[in-house]
Parts: C-alpha cells; structure tokens; sequence
C-alpha cells in the first residue's frame, strides 16, 4: 500500500490476479476506500488501463492475462518432451485479442476420451499458475471442424501429416474426390479437413492442391508456408497501389542527395531498406546518418496495401524464396535503396563522443541516393586490408571508427553476448538441389550495420516517448526463474555458478560464458543460456529490453519487412510534423496491433525453422547408413537429442539405439545413466553416431550409437566437473535396480500363488 493507504499499480494487478476479475466498486471496498481515495482509486484504475496492464471486460476488471476458470481451448503444440500446450479456442467477448505470451500446458489425461489430438478444440477447466502460466484439465472433445488446410503425404491410402506436430493424425480422402484420381504413393498434397466429427476414426479429408511427390527440394519452402498459413497471394487492390507508386519529389523534404550513404547487405540480397554514413567530428567524436527507406509514404493508414501488410505482419525468409510482406514492386522497387537512383527516406542523424556516448539525435524526412551497394563480404575485405585500393575505403574507415565507438558503449552497458550459429543453405543454380549446409559467417561488418539500427531503434523509442505518442516498444523481460532454477541445476554440473537471490543482468550470464569459451561445451551453454531466456515481443507497455540492457527500445530500421517499423515510422512523421501521411494511433489500437506482430513474427520464425529443418533432413537423405561425429544437445525422456557438427543437423538418438541397457534419465542434470553398464551420456558429450533415418518432409533425422569419442584435454577437465551430478545420477539408477528386481520377485511370487 501507498503512504496515502491507497493500494499500488502492483496491489492491484495482484488483487485480480488471486480474484479473477471484479467491479471497480468491488475492489474499492477489498482496499477499504472511501470518499477522495475512491476518485484517486479509480485514476489508478484508468492509468493501468491505458498501459495495457487491464483490461474491461463488460463491467468487470481484469488482469490482461486473466483466463476464466472454464474455457474453450484448442491444442496447439508438442514441445520437445511431449508435452501438449493449448491455446484460447475462441475469441474474448470483449473483442481484444488474447495476451501474445499465454503458456496454457494441458494436464495429461488417462481416458482416452479425454486426450484431445493437434487442433482439437476442448471444455477445460483452466487453473493458474505462475504469471502468466496456466494448467489446463479437459472436461471433454468438442466435435472438431477445424478447416486449416494440412499439408501430408500420400501413404497407403491415408494423408500423414508433414508438420510434426501432427504426427498423430492420419486422414482419409473423400471418395468421390476429383482431384484424387492417378494419386501417386509419396505424392506430397494440401488437403482441408471436412468439417465433421472424427473422434472415432480417420477424419475425413478434401485436395486443395498437389504438390508433387515427396523429395522434391522446391516444395520444401512451400510446405512450411501453407502449414503455418501464411498469406501469399495479394488482393487486386493492394497490387493496383503498389503499381501506381511514382517516384518521390525533394517537396517537404531535405537534400540528402550529396551525403554519401551506402547500404551494406548480403551478396543475394534483393531489398535494401537501410543506407549508412558517418564522419568524425572536429571537436571529437563522430556524425552517424542512418537512413530508412520510406515505407508510409507509400502505404497509408488504413489503405488495401497497409491491411494486407498488416496480416502478413512480416516477410518470411526461405534458402529459394522470399514471402513479401509487401508486393515486389514497393518492396524491390520504389522502398528499396538501390544505387544511384533517388529514394524516399526517413532518416536520423545522431552525434557520439568518441566513447560511443550519444549526444545528440534528430530525424529528418529526406530525398536520398544510395552512392553504393556493398556487400558484407566487400567491407570485410577493406576492414582486414586485403582491398586497399577500394574506392569505398575512407567510407568504410570512417563506418568501422564510429562502430568502434559504439562497442565500446555497449560493452560498458553489459549487453547479453551470446554466440549463437546460424545455418546457411547454397542451392544449385536451377534451385533444385542442396549442395552444401554450413554455419554462416558473423563478420564485423555484420557488426557494424547492427550497432548502427540499434542506436536508430533507441533515438525512434526516446524521440517518441518525448513527444507523448504511444510507441509499440520491442521488450525483452528477465528471464522466468524457474528456467534459471534448470539451467542452474545443468551448470553445477560443470562446476559453474550462476547468481540465485538476486535479479540477474546481462553480465552475469556474461560471467558463465567466460567460463566455458573455447571448450567443447561453449555452444551448448550459449544455446542453454538462450532457451532459459523470455522471448522478445512488442508492447506499448515499456519494460525496457533486457538482452540489450536498454531502457527504450523500438523497431524503426526495417518498414519494408516488418509492419511494427512502418507503425513506428507513421508516429514520428505525426509527432515531428514531417507530412500529413503519418498516424497517432490511440494506445488500444497500438497494442492490438503489438499483439498481432507479435503472433505472425513467431508464425514467420517457426515456418523458416521448419524449413531448414526439411533442408536438412533432405541434405543428409543420401548418407543414411554413414557415421557422423555429434555433439549431445539435450537429454529427454524420448532419447538424446544429437547435432551433426559440420552441419548443424539435429535428430534423435532414440534409447532403443544405445547399448542394450534400462537408462535412467534426470532432466534437470541432462544426464542419462544405463543401469546395468553405467554408460554416462551428458550434455555437451561428443559421440560417433550411425544415421538409420532421414525424413525430408517431417524434418527428422534419426541415429544410431556406435561409440563415445576421446574429447581432449579441456572437455576432461570439464567433464570432471559432471562427477557429482553423475554419482547422483548413478544412485538412482541402483535404486532403481533394486526396485526392479524386488518387482520380479513379488511378480514370480504372484504367478507361483
């Protein structure tokens, strides 16, 4: 309670979270106010309201993340060790959307009848649990008429799904099909499910499209797509506008004709939406321009192009295809920076000491053009001095002496340095087949465009806030303690500690990488590190960003493909004055839309994962029978998870395929130990692995054990540190030995009775 005995922002949040939701005269007689206190009361109430932390349901109060005690939810997903986790089956009757980060795990059920299947809508009875987390207990299957087209192969009369999480389903074709004459076996289709009931029985099932048959390396990009329904086609409208483009005019904006910016992208980049300069100040320091392709000049509020764009949220990145979150002609076209060719620009100007400090920053509506289009690799030649006489060589200097100044700022805020791998797929000219899979290079130019779009996001959230206007913030929270508790447990097994009692920062995960850098279980702990933190959305309510230690944070550098950048963009033109083509949304439009990018932005990450996954699989399809050197990434009850280390392949190592033995798995330790031979499989450990498996279409690889390999000196060391965790694990495995032998005696016993 406040010195006044009013209740706080956090009373009352905590008030509805224990009692659902309530009246506002209600929660004034819980905190025993009266007279003034009530009119304060419910200002309180008002502010809360408009940060998006509650929301008005009819003339009840609640929590934004308030679920009702019964509920329709649908079955969403599997994670890793199969548990199934729902999602709202039906929309609020409010009209706002569901919080983006609900976690609703379904309690298993032993009744059959109870055990509802991928995409089955269901009663439950919701309980909560850690905020925002909720368990959830089916009362019963609701008939099913789901009409989401499903992508399968066509396998002995039956359509199994590709999408894994759907390996349980299996569907008939309707008889009289027409598209289902001369079927091949294998034959990849997209089929809709009929909406009748299927709880007894294969669901019944209609073609929309075939696809070819399974293997076929350009519909692996085009399997994802449609499993995640993402749009692809525009509407006659949208396209008819972005036809209708015409080139900017200088009008209302400044000459940044002269100022030599560049882009800097990757060799098979096909849109640039950011361009670069800098030079350094007399008085010390440096001048940055950062300039952004102008995107709301094109694509107005409310307009066919902004509603299309809108939908997609995002566009989507695949090894042979690009899915557009505007039409080519504004995306490749007049939003894209290309050299010599005059472009539309909102841009910022920012002044840094040579500390990397920001001094000053200012935004202008400019007319630009681009003086070049370099490549990553080009800078990065320049920047080591193998290409002196480039005629980009003073830009280049100047660019990587302003970032230099920028690292030195952000390695004194302690941003988060995880080193994660990022997969890169070469394809055949014709696109018709892998020729190679490997880790994609990080070089410092990538470094330098990224400092340079943070500190633009930073100066776009700050001129914002300034200014008053609602601003769909990209946030991060500190990781949820019960993640920490796990990764804790895995890192004492290394004899690593990580703080507990305290709110951790940055720099304490910083510490633990430290310990491990340049053993064989840095990218394990990179990668541990990683899953135990929360995941990045956007919110007008601003909580700061916690990866990058930032306390204003907003996404401004990339309005061609992301839609929260071209919301961003429409707020400054408003708020600066900069034309009449911008837009000051009110705070509940806002967060409705920070809802929405926040689902297509996960929808478009789990699609492009899927993909490579498919790449994958479908790369190592022809060396099934060969052995592979692999690191050990996870430890579940369904078997080791393994990746191929030249690759970056991932599969199962089922237990079935280790040394024959009952193996006793601790989930938190990620130790499994058989019990017979004491063979210890660990995180982290290298092993020899034989693939017996590889399914192009499901993204899956399966192995073989063949043998554990000599690890070196330092991975010794460490490996040293897994003694304590291993005799515990040791321990269980005895005890259950014993156990297991007392249960045959009792069973010998029962049969001779």
């Amino acid at each position: 309670m406040t010195a006044a005995g009013l209740p706080s922002k956090d009373d009352i949040l905590a008030h509805l979270q224990e009692c659902g939701r309530a009246t506002k005269n209600e929660m004034a007689r819980a905190f025993g106010l009266k007279g003034d206190e009530r009119a304060t009361f419910k200002r309180l109430l008002r502010e809360l309201e408009a940060e998006g932390s509650l929301i008005k349901d009819a003339k009840y109060l609640m929590t934004n993340y308030h679920l009702p005690p019964v509920m329709v939810l649908k079955a969403a997903r599997l994670d890793d060790d199969g548990d199934l986790y729902a999602q709202p089956g039906e929309d609020r009757p409010s009209g706002l959307p569901w919080p983006a980060n609900l976690s609703i795990r379904v309690r298993p059920s032993r009744d059959k009848r109870k055990s509802p299947g991928l995409q089955d809508r269901f009663l439950a009875r919701v309980t909560p649990l850690e905020h925002p987390d909720y368990e959830a207990s089916v009362i019963k299957i609701l008939p099913c008429f789901e009409t989401r087209p499903v992508v399968g192969v066509f396998h002995r009369g039956l359509v199994q799904p590709t999408d894994r999480r759907d390996r349980n389903t299996a569907y008939r074709l309707e008889s009289d099909d027409a598209l289902a004459d001369d079927l091949q076996e294998n034959e990849l289709l997209v089929i809709e499910p009929l909406p009748v009931p299927h709880r007894y029985g294969a669901p019944l099932a209609r073609i929309k499209q075939r696809l070819g048959l399974e293997g076929s390396i350009a519909s692996i990009s085009t399997v994802s797509i449609v499993e995640r329904q993402i749009p692809t086609v525009f509407s006659d409208e949208a396209l008819a506008q972005a036809e209708a483009a015409k080139a900017p005019r200088l009008a209302g904006r400044e000459d940044l004709r002269a100022l030599p910016l560049v882009t800097i992208d990757g060799a098979d980049a096909r849109d640039f939406d950011d361009a670069v300069f800098a030079e350094p100040i007399p008085s010390g320091g440096h001048r940055l321009v950062i300039a952004i392709a102008d995107v709301a000049a094109y694509v107005t509020h409310n307009s066919a192009l902004d509603r299309q764009a809108r939908e997609r949220g995002n566009s989507c990145y695949f090894p042979d295809q690009v899915v557009p979150m505007l039409p080519e002609a504004l995306s490749n076209g007049w939003c894209s920076l290309v050299p010599d060719e005059e472009r539309g620009c909102l841009a910022v100007e920012v002044r840094i000491d040579d500390q990397g400090r920001k001094l000053s920053h200012r935004f202008v509506r400019g007319l630009m053009r681009s003086h070049a289009r370099l490549t990553y690799h080009q800078v990065e030649e320049v920047i080591e001095g193998d290409a002196s006489d480039s005629d980009a060589l003073p830009l280049i200097q100047n660019l990587l002496s302003a970032y230099e100044a920028l690292d030195q700022e952000r390695h004194r805020r302690q941003t988060l340095e995880l080193e994660v791998s990022e997969r890169q797929v070469l394809l055949s000219d014709d696109r018709q087949s892998i020729l190679d899979i490997g880790l994609r290079e990080r070089l410092k130019a990538h470094k330098i465009i990224e400092e340079f779009m943070i500190l633009a996001n930073v100066c776009a959230a700050e001129t914002l806030e300034d200014k008053g206007y609602a601003c769909a913030y990209r946030i991060h929270d500190a990781p949820d303690p019960a993640r920490l508790d796990a990764l804790r447990e895995m890192l004492k097994g290394l004899q690593v500690s990580l703080a507990k009692g305290v709110a951790l920062a940055p720099q304490d995960f910083n510490r633990v990488l430290a310990q491990v850098e340049d053993s064989p279980y840095q990218e394990t702990i990179n990668e541990a590190i990683l899953r135990s933190q929360s995941q990045a959305r956007y919110s007008t309510h601003n909580i700061g960003h916690f990866g990058l230690n930032l306390e204003r944070y907003a996404h401004f550098t990339s309005p061609i493909r992301r839609y929260s950048d071209l919301t961003i963009h429409r707020a400054l033109i408003d708020a600066l004055g900069l034309g009449m083509d911008g837009a000051n949304l009110s705070l509940g439009d806002l967060e409705r839309i920070c809802d929405t990018v926040s689902f297509t932005e996960r929808r478009a990450i789990e699609a492009e994962r899927a993909a490579m996954d498919r790449y994958l699989a479908a790369f190592h399809s022809q060396q099934v029978g060969q052995y592979f050197d692999v690191q050990l990434r996870s430890v579940t009850k369904h078997g080791l998870f393994v990746r191929i280390r030249s690759s970056g392949a991932e599969g199962l190592l089922p237990f079935s395929q280790l040394p024959d033995d009952r193996y006793e798995v601790d989930p938190v330790a990620q130790v499994a130990v058989g019990r017979d031979s004491g063979l210890t499989l660990g995180v982290g450990d290298l092993l020899r692995v034989e693939l017996i498996e590889a399914k192009p279409m499901q993204g899956g690889l399966l192995f073989a054990y063949r043998e554990q390999l000599e690890t070196g000196v330092s991975a010794a060391q460490l490996r040293h540190g897994f003694a304590k965790v291993r005799e515990r694990s040791r321990a269980i495995a005895k005890q259950g030995k014993r156990q297991g032998r007392s249960a045959t005696a009792r069973s010998k016993r029962r049969r001779l009775r």
